[in-house]
């Protein structure tokens, strides 16, 4: 409640309109659920999902499967590494450690956001949502301690990318 006080006076006195982008609201076609096939970093990828549970694979060959999987297959693959990359707080990406509080990790994600911003029917979608702040509401958390892409993280990326094209 408060949040939306504080936007409504930020953006002069006029809310915008909120959607819901989570895998199971009407939607879902921004998901990280969603398949859109791109590339990123020379690996082909099948969604954000897999490729952000990929993030948690030491293993490249295990990351790079991970990153053929689709919604919840891609999500409970990458639930086996939580424990070890929550314990340490890192992520990985083609054998390089990234620390998940780092700005060198906020720089991969927006390069993967990037990749997937090229597949046109992602981008049409995206587009299609102008004027609308985009929220998560369904599920995952705020805290960077328990997930590799914040609520925050994940809504805030998508809204640069409409507005700006590339991040």
């Amino acid at each position: 409640m408060l949040y939306d006080f504080l936007y409504t006076l930020l953006h002069g006195g006029e809310m915008n309109k909120i959607i819901d982008i989570g895998s199971n609201s009407d939607n879902s076609e921004l998901s990280n659920f969603t398949h859109y096939l791109f590339w990123f970093d020379g690996i082909m990828c099948n969604s954000m999902e897999g490729l952000l549970q990929a993030f948690k694979y030491e293993d490249q060959e295990k990351a790079f499967a991970c990153c053929q999987l689709i919604g919840v297959k891609a999500k409970y693959k990458g639930k086996k590494r939580n424990k070890a990359w929550k314990s340490q707080q890192c992520v990985w990406w083609k054998g390089v450690r990234y620390e998940r509080d780092s700005d060198e990790y906020q720089k991969l994600l927006d390069s993967a956001f990037n990749a997937l911003f090229d597949n046109p029917k992602f981008r049409n979608n995206l587009n299609k949502t102008k004027g609308f702040e985009l929220r998560h509401d369904q599920y995952g958390s705020w805290d960077i301690t328990k997930t590799v892409l914040t609520r925050k993280e994940f809504c805030d990326r998508l809204m640069r990318l409409r507005e700006k094209g590339k991040i």
